[in-house]
């Protein structure tokens, strides 16, 4: 239910949608967060609008954003396998190539790990967590398994949902 009464019109701070489950609305951030399963996940429901000029018809429209972002969100759990061939095919060289030297504070002396092939990097990541955007464009994050010194890999998508490039 709208808040209509305040100040400004305010998006409820708790709702349960039939696929997201249980969603919290994070003022300060302006997006609802949410879990599925082990994965977190945000939706920011609203455009660029500043908060003052948030309107009652922007607020109505968030049932209808949220539809569409479990849609999506439910494409990018399908996708899993493709978004990390997106972040072997982006990022491989660059563990190859950079990261592959462990610090041992005993010995004071760095120590080169080796190479990986692409199953064993793909091997290491795991879904953390999706952004979805209004325009339903967003980010699926990945743990690294300890390859980029705990960064997340972000893989961000475009609004036809094509992945683009990954990045930590």
């Amino acid at each position: 239910m709208l808040d209509l009464t305040s100040p400004r019109p305010m998006p409820p701070a708790h709702l349960t949608h039939p696929l997201l489950g249980p969603l919290e609305w994070d003022e300060r951030r302006e997006r609802y967060r949410g879990l599925r399963g082990a994965l977190s996940f945000t939706i920011s429901p609203f455009s660029r609008t500043p908060r003052a000029e948030r309107t009652a018809e922007e607020l109505d429209q968030v049932a209808a954003v949220l539809d569409r972002a479990a849609r999506r969100l439910g494409l990018c759990l399908e996708r899993e396998e493709a978004v990390k061939e997106r972040a072997v095919e982006c990022l491989l060289h660059v563990y190859n190539e950079h990261w592959r030297h462990e610090w041992d504070p005993e010995s004071q002396e760095e120590t080169e790990l080796p190479a990986l092939d692409a199953a064993g990097f793909k091997a290491r990541l795991h879904f953390e967590a999706v952004d979805l955007q209004l325009a339903l464009d967003g980010t699926v994050w990945l743990a690294d398994g300890g390859l980029f010194a705990g960064h997340r890999i972000g893989v961000p998508f475009d609004t036809q949902g094509a992945l683009l490039e990954a990045s930590f």
